[in-house]
C-alpha cells in the first residue's frame, strides 16, 4: 500500500502531470455541457440566448440595442468568438475545454499550497464532482467566470500565506484584469469574488499599517480594471450604445434582483445557509491548523457571496463558490482530529441531502444524459425536424425579418428553434417574460410599430394569457397576418404567421 501511495505521489509530482487536466476537462464538457457538446442536439435555454447573442454580433448587431439580454458583453463576445472560430456549437465547446483546463490547473495549484501533490489532485476530483452537481446546460456565465475567479483565488491565497507585500504590484494587475473580465459578465459576482479579495487585502494592509502599499495596490487594481473596461466601453461608444450597455448590465439587473431588501432577505435562503455553514466549519479548521491570515480571504468572500448571489438561487449560481471548497477539503485533509473530520463529512452529507442537491444531482444527471446518448436524443431531433417544417416556409432572403413574439421555455425550449436554424430574431427581446421585469422594453418592442413580415407565436403559456397580456397582440396579429403553418401539437403549440 505504501508503494502505491509513493508511486501516486511520484506521478502527481511530475512537472508534466498538469497536462492531465486537459483530457479531464474535455471529457467533462463533452458529457455534461449538453447545449454545446457535439454529442447532443439540444440548444439550451440560457445557453441558447448567449449563443444567439454571439450570432447576432457576428451579423453586425449590437448587444442590448438589436438583441437584448442582461448579462455582460464579455460573455457574448466569447460566444461570438467561438462561433467565428467554428460555426455552430463546436467552437464554443473547444473554448470551454480550454477554459476549464486552466481552472483545474489553478484549483490544483491552490490545493498544493496546503497539501501533497497526490492529495491536491484528490481535491480537484472532489471539486469536479461538485461542479457536476452545480452544472446546468453548460455555457453558463458562472462557468466562464470561474476562469478568472480560480486564477485570482490562487494568487490571493498564496499572498495571504506568504504575506510578501512586495509582490502586490503584479498581483494587483492580475486581480484588476480578472475583476474587469468578471464584471463585464456578471457584476454582482465580480463584487462578491474579486471585491471580496480586494476587501480582504485592504483589511490586511490596514492592520499591518501598510498605507502606502494599500494606495499603490488600489491604483494598480483600478488601472488594470480600466484596461479591460476601456475597449468594451469604446465598442459601445462607437455604436452610440453606452446607455444601452448600462441598462443591460446594471439597471435591468437591479430590477431583476428585486431590490436591496430582497437581496438581504435572500441571505436566509436554505441553500445559501447550508453553504454558509460549510464555510463556517472551514473557518474552524483553518483556526485549528494555524493559517489565521486566511481569514482575511475567507470572511469577506463568504459574506459578500451570501449577500450578492441574489434571491433567484439557481444551482449554477453557486459555481463561483468552488474555490472556497478547496479550503474546505484541503483543511479537512490536514485535520488530525478525527471527530472534527466526522462532523464535517456529516454536515456535508446532511446539507446535500436537504436543501443542497449538489452531491445527489451528479448521479441523476449522469443517468439522464446517458439515457439521451443511448436513445440518440431522438425526441429532440424530431422536435427540431418538426420545427424545421415551419422554418422552411420562410424564404432564405426573408429570414432576417422573423419576429419572435412569445417563444419561451415551456415543456420544450421553444426559443431554441430560431438559433438551431441560424435565425436571429428581428425584434429586441428574446423572452416575453423580460417585459414583465420592465414594461418599457415592451414599449420599445411593439409589433404594431415595426410590422414585421413573419411572426412566430407559441400558445404554450395561454393559460396565463392575462398575466402576460397576450390578448391585444393576438387580436392585432389575427387582423393583419395570415396563418401559414402550425407545428405538430404533440410537440408544442407553435404557429407561423405572415403579414397580409
Amino acid at each position: 500500500m505504501n508503494k502505491f501511495f509513493e508511486k501516486t505521489l511520484s506521478i502527481t509530482s511530475n512537472r508534466w502531470f498538469p497536462v492531465v487536466f486537459f483530457p479531464i476537462a474535455f471529457l467533462f464538457v463533452l458529457f455534461f455541457s449538453h447545449t454545446t457538446s457535439p454529442l447532443y442536439v439540444f440548444e439550451g435555454q440560457d445557453s441558447c440566448i448567449f449563443k444567439s447573442m454571439g450570432l447576432a454580433i457576428l451579423q453586425g448587431k449590437t448587444p442590448y440595442v438589436d438583441f437584448f439580454d442582461h448579462k455582460g458583453p464579455v460573455l457574448y463576445f466569447i460566444n461570438a468568438f467561438g462561433q467565428w472560430l467554428i460555426p455552430g456549437r463546436l467552437g464554443i465547446f473547444l473554448l470551454q475545454v480550454l477554459a476549464l483546463t486552466v481552472v483545474f490547473f489553478f484549483f490544483n495549484k491552490t490545493a498544493r499550497l496546503f497539501l501533497r501533490s497526490d492529495l491536491s489532485f484528490v481535491v480537484v476530483l472532489l471539486l469536479l464532482f461538485i461542479l457536476a452537481g452545480l452544472y446546468q446546460e453548460g455555457n453558463q456565465c458562472e462557468e466562464w467566470e470561474l476562469l478568472a475567479i480560480s486564477i485570482s483565488f490562487y494568487f490571493a491565497a498564496s499572498f495571504f500565506i506568504c504575506q510578501d507585500v512586495k509582490s502586490l504590484w503584479w498581483r494587483s494587475i492580475i486581480w484588476g484584469i480578472c475583476m474587469g473580465y468578471v464584471f463585464f459578465i456578471r457584476p454582482n459576482d465580480a463584487v462578491s469574488q474579486l471585491g471580496g479579495i480586494l476587501l480582504g487585502l485592504c483589511a490586511f494592509l490596514l492592520v499591518r499599517k501598510e498605507h502606502l502599499k494599500l494606495i499603490q495596490s488600489l491604483l494598480i487594481f483600478g488601472v488594470s480594471f480600466f484596461l479591460v473596461a476601456a475597449p468594451i466601453i469604446l465598442f459601445f461608444a462607437i455604436r452610440h450604445a453606452v446607455p444601452d450597455l448600462y441598462y443591460g448590465l446594471i439597471q435591468h439587473n437591479a430590477l431583476y434582483s428585486e431590490g436591496l431588501f430582497e437581496l438581504v432577505l435572500s441571505c436566509i435562503e436554505p441553500t445559501k445557509l447550508c453553504f454558509f455553514l460549510l464555510f463556517i466549519l472551514t473557518g474552524c479548521h483553518i483556526y485549528k491548523c494555524g493559517y489565521h491570515s486566511l481569514y482575511f480571504l475567507l470572511i469577506p468572500l463568504v459574506g459578500l457571496s451570501l449577500l450578492l448571489t441574489g434571491p433567484r438561487a439557481y444551482l449554477h449560481y453557486y459555481i463561483v463558490y468552488l474555490p472556497l471548497f478547496i479550503l474546505f477539503f484541503a483543511f479537512l485533509f490536514k485535520q488530525k482530529d478525527i471527530t472534527a473530520v466526522i462532523v464535517s463529512i456529516t454536515l456535508l452529507l446532511c446539507c446535500s441531502g436537504g436543501s443542497i442537491r449538489y452531491l445527489r444531482r451528479p448521479i441523476g444527471q449522469t443517468k439522464a444524459l446517458l439515457n439521451i446518448l443511448k436513445t440518440g436524443d431522438e425526441w429532440t431531433k424530431s422536435f427540431y425536424e418538426e420545427a424545421g417544417k415551419l422554418v422552411q416556409c420562410i424564404p432564405m432572403d426573408e429570414r432576417d425579418e422573423v419576429w419572435n413574439y412569445n417563444l419561451m421555455w415551456n415543456r420544450t425550449a421553444d426559443f431554441s428553434i430560431l438559433y438551431h436554424y441560424g435565425i436571429v430574431q428581428c425584434n429586441l427581446v428574446p423572452l416575453f417574460s423580460m417585459y414583465l421585469i420592465d414594461s418599457t422594453l415592451k414599449e420599445k418592442d411593439s409589433i404594431e410599430v415595426f410590422k414585421p413580415k413573419w411572426v412566430f407565436i407559441s400558445h404554450e403559456e395561454d393559460t396565463a394569457i392575462e398575466y402576460y397580456g397576450f390578448a391585444p397582440d393576438y387580436e392585432y396579429i389575427s387582423n393583419h397576418y395570415s396563418l401559414v403553418s402550425v407545428m405538430n401539437p404533440s410537440y408544442c403549440s407553435i404557429e407561423l404567421y405572415r403579414r397580409k
